[in-house]
């Protein structure tokens, strides 16, 4: 004896689901968002918008229709709710996260956080467009699902994160040559005052240009990441151990002479920070002066 229809579409579900949990796995290990499809033969069938056949029913056949449309609006549905809950985990990530754990971050990740954050929405953006997926919503909204709606808002979401990422990682791009000059283990201590000058100025224009990076909650996070940089940079000119080693070693002038320079590196940060704070202040309230 064969398999009992029962039996049958269990397994082919769990199958398909197999599938999707590997198309999944293969846009995790990319660094992707890949959005899975439901099979093949209910995206076709969808295709129809779950309009009923004019030709007269056989005996019994309207009941089969019937259960048979209910069975692709539980498998559409279910994707809308796989890709709703993998939108909602990307949408949810904020450059702030970083610094859970006790990770000390420095002022690249927050550009790669930015960068990463649009290639994602960016390639979501793309699948939700693709005619795959308009098939599905269309069928859902031919049999007043109630899951079309929210998908539509979560679309929108999608539509506006992608516009403020794109934009971020535009402003923040101008940054980068300061930023690779602050985080280079061979600049000299006696140089940082002009690269931090850079720095804030450059993040001055940001913060009068941008359309997003502008607000305390965005600023905290990359002025907190460079004084991550700048405590590195006195970590690997003078590490804690060294300092004991040089007492003892009868060279006390020159490890003052060091830590002079490292103190003389951390006031030009606040000189830096404080002047471009006030210049900001000249011109409208400040979100600078929270950071």
């Amino acid at each position: 004896k064969g398999w009992s229809d029962l039996i049958s579409r269990d397994l082919i579900d769990k199958f398909h689901g197999y599938l999707a949990s590997l198309h999944v796995t293969v846009g995790l290990m990319r660094g992707q968002t890949l959005l899975p499809l439901p099979p093949r033969d209910a995206i076709q069938d969808a295709n129809s918008g779950g309009a009923a056949p004019k030709a007269a029913a056989a005996p019994g056949s309207s009941a089969a229709a019937t259960s048979t449309s209910k069975d692709r609006v539980h498998v559409l549905e279910g994707a809308v709710i796989t890709w709703t809950k993998q939108v909602r985990h990307v949408l949810k990530q904020e450059p702030e996260h970083v610094f859970k754990d006790g990770k000390h971050p420095e002022p690249d990740v927050e550009l790669q956080f930015w960068r990463s954050r649009a290639n994602n929405l960016n390639s979501i953006d793309s699948q939700l467009k693709m005619e795959g997926v308009k098939r599905v919503l269309r069928f859902l909204e031919a049999n007043k699902s109630t899951y079309v709606s929210p998908f539509s808002r979560l679309q929108k979401e999608v539509e506006d994160s992608r516009e403020e990422a794109n934009d971020n990682v535009r402003f923040l791009k101008t940054l980068e040559p300061s930023l690779d000059k602050l985080l280079d283990e061979t600049t000299y201590f006696d140089q940082l005052d002009r690269v931090f000058e850079n720095v804030f100025h450059v993040l001055l224009l940001i913060w009068r240009y941008s359309k997003y990076y502008n607000t305390l909650s965005r600023l905290a996070v990359i002025i907190r990441e460079i004084c991550n940089s700048l405590i590195a940079q006195a970590r690997n000119y003078i590490p804690g151990a060294r300092v004991f080693e040089m007492i003892a070693a009868g060279e006390a002038a020159e490890c003052h002479e060091m830590l002079e320079k490292v103190m003389r590196a951390l006031g030009s940060l606040q000189d830096s920070y404080a002047t471009y704070r006030d210049m900001s202040e000249q011109t409208q309230a400040s979100p600078m002066s929270g950071a």
